[in-house]
């Protein structure tokens, strides 16, 4: 019977454990895949390649900060704040580098919005 009891308590354990790992996937942004989601959306567009130079290539060099996901009071209802990721990071095509920055919203458990700023300049 105690070990009957015991399998019950596993899978319980083991529904609540997955459950959770829902729930944060659904609220947190993966700065990784906002910069492959950034390097596609730059490596399809024909003005940027036109600039840039064709073969576009990012660093290992990034750097994000999250903000967000907070608790909030809307119209006296708990609401969750959707969550934003600021990425920057350079990038080097044949005739220019630039730095590239990323603004990506998340709204309930989608990517809502990506904003992408460039800058470039000559290479030497």
């Amino acid at each position: 019977m105690v070990h009957g009891m015991g399998h019950y308590l596993i899978v319980l354990f083991a529904l609540v454990v997955f459950q959770g790992l829902y729930i944060r996937s659904r609220f947190t942004i993966n700065p990784d895949k906002v910069y492959r989601m950034a390097m596609t959306r730059l490596n399809t567009s024909a003005g940027i390649l036109e600039v840039m130079g064709a073969p576009l290539s990012g660093t290992d060099l990034r750097a994000y900060v999250m903000s967000g996901g907070g608790l909030t009071l809307k119209k006296f209802k708990p609401s969750i704040r959707s969550k934003r990721c600021f990425l920057i990071f350079p990038i080097t095509g044949s005739e220019k580098k630039g730095l590239v920055n990323v603004e990506v919203k998340k709204k309930n458990g989608q990517v809502n919005k990506l904003y992408i700023r460039k800058s470039f300049h000559r290479i030497c």
